[in-house]
């Protein structure tokens, strides 16, 4: 049944009129998993328009039956909507055969000749969208949620088809070079990943990361304290969001992916009052102290503010800002290729408390001992590296 040119509906209309399917995620049980089977999506893995590798869980395939619907197939539109809102992917044949987990949403296309999937895609990140989300989302312990029962109330404009397929023809050809752009900037992000690990990881060996015998002569261990404080950002309320460029750039823990540190899409904006340790500067270090996953991958990771900010953003609290000492030999960028690295990164979850929500506390990035290297070997590190993540910042600005 094709729908009239340029009528709007809720997502539960299209349902009703068997066009469209949508639903969360499956709540898999500890008894289901196995070493092999249908690997688990996580929000996590949700970038902008594509699906990243992440989680080896599996549920075993004798569960088929029980998953159902909520195994991925091409073309699926995926929406986060607990916690990391509103990332959003389209799922490719190399993708199917996930199961969803329940923080995510798919959409599945019934009709093509009514929907075109990646004009849906699309559509999820229009103003048109995110402005009806903002106003029916809810928090919890900061957490941003979005019900299905809500979800189903959006209204979605569809033009006729062939617009559809204009449309999502010309955005996907910029989707090109973006994509040509990430491939570039997630290059120079392992080129420095390994250059960190062959000057400062492989060095220590077993040591790494908070020491041991065998240290290299000139290397310490030190508490992380002696070398950063963690500042805590601003608490806010929905009633101090604005629009899209109403006040200032908020970062926040939708900021934050753990798999490629800054997260343009996740960015909101302040109108409300705040205090100048609530600022963050381009170049600055901010890092998750705020997890709704159950396997804590957000929690504990580190971005680095992009340059386009200047120093006019602020951070809320479910961040820190970390900020060198004076007199520490450690960086930003070693710091944020330190706290990137998964011996670290478990020491510092291993602080972690809470049940729904995880909260981690400044001591987190105080109490750990960490192999403190020479500072001439920083310094080398921080001439070669940081021209590098100023460049991945460049393709990562443009893209946005």
């Amino acid at each position: 049944m094709a729908v009239d040119n340029a009528r709007a509906f809720t997502f539960d209309d299209l349902t009703r009129r068997g066009l469209l399917v949508f639903s969360d995620g499956y709540r898999t049980k500890a008894s289901e998993l196995g070493p092999s089977g249908f690997p688990i999506l996580r929000v996590s893995q949700v970038m902008d328009g594509r699906v990243t590798e992440g989680t080896t869980d599996c549920v075993r395939k004798e569960f088929a039956s029980k998953i159902g619907l909520k195994l991925s197939q091409k073309n699926d539109v995926l929406l986060t909507t607990k916690g990391t809102f509103g990332r959003r992917a389209i799922i490719r044949d190399s993708d199917e055969g996930y199961v969803y987990s329940p923080q995510l949403c798919w959409f599945r296309v019934r009709d093509s000749a009514s929907i075109d999937a990646r004009y849906l895609y699309y559509w999820l990140a229009s103003r048109e969208f995110t402005s009806q989300a903002r106003g029916m989302k809810s928090q919890t312990d900061m957490a941003d949620y979005l019900s299905l029962r809500d979800l189903g109330r959006i209204v979605v404009a569809l033009p006729a088809i062939d617009e559809q397929e204009a449309i999502a023809g010309i955005l996907a050809s910029l989707d090109d070079k973006i994509e040509l752009n990430r491939r570039m900037a997630d290059t120079l992000d392992e080129i420095a990943k390994t250059l960190f690990r062959l000057w400062f990881v492989e060095p220590v060996g077993r040591a790494w990361p908070s020491g041991g015998e065998g240290l290299p002569e000139g290397w310490k261990v030190e508490r992380l304290g002696e070398h950063v404080d963690a500042v805590r950002g601003l608490s806010y309320s929905s009633a101090n969001l604005g629009e899209l460029g109403e006040g200032l750039p908020m970062h926040n823990l939708n900021s934050i992916s753990f798999a490629h540190g800054y997260q343009p899409s996740g960015l909101k904006w302040f109108t409300g009052p705040y205090k100048e340790r609530n600022r963050a500067a381009a170049g600055e270090l901010l890092v998750a102290n705020v997890d709704v996953t159950q396997n804590l991958e957000v929690i504990g990771s580190p971005a680095i503010v992009p340059s386009r900010f200047g120093v006019d953003s602020v951070f809320s609290a479910d961040l820190f800002r970390v900020d060198p000492k004076p007199g520490t030999p450690l960086t930003v960028p070693y710091l944020y290729m330190l706290l990137r690295d998964s011996r670290l990164h478990r020491i510092v979850v291993g602080f972690a408390n809470g049940t729904t929500v995880n909260h981690l506390s400044p001591d987190a990035l105080s109490v750990p001992r960490i192999v403190v290297p020479p500072r001439d070997l920083v310094e080398q590190f921080d001439k070669v590296v940081r021209p590098m993540l100023e460049r991945r910042d460049e393709l990562e600005s443009e893209n946005d």
